[in-house]
């Protein structure tokens, strides 16, 4: 998984495809990239969930809502919509 480092934080991005078939099963997969030979098409929402731990303590979503990365991952979002 990718993943950036400094000298006072680090981030690492975990994907996780939920694959929906048309007779209604699904699979999770946990990797970084759907398999090239599924043909797949993205649902109309797109789902982020920001998570973080400082000193190996989970940090509240109520943080995590008011932290720089989330804040540069919402303009970033914001940026690039029309395209994505």
């Amino acid at each position: 998984m990718p993943s950036a480092a400094s000298d006072h934080a680090a981030l690492s991005l975990n994907a996780i495809h939920l694959l929906a078939f048309r007779n209604n099963a699904s699979v999770r997969l946990s990797t970084s990239a759907i398999p090239r030979q599924i043909h797949a098409v993205a649902a109309p929402d797109l789902v982020l969930s920001l998570s973080g731990t400082h000193d190996r303590a989970e940090i509240p979503a109520n943080v995590m809502a008011q932290s720089h990365v989330a804040n540069h991952l919402v303009q970033y979002l914001r940026t690039v919509a029309r395209s994505i």
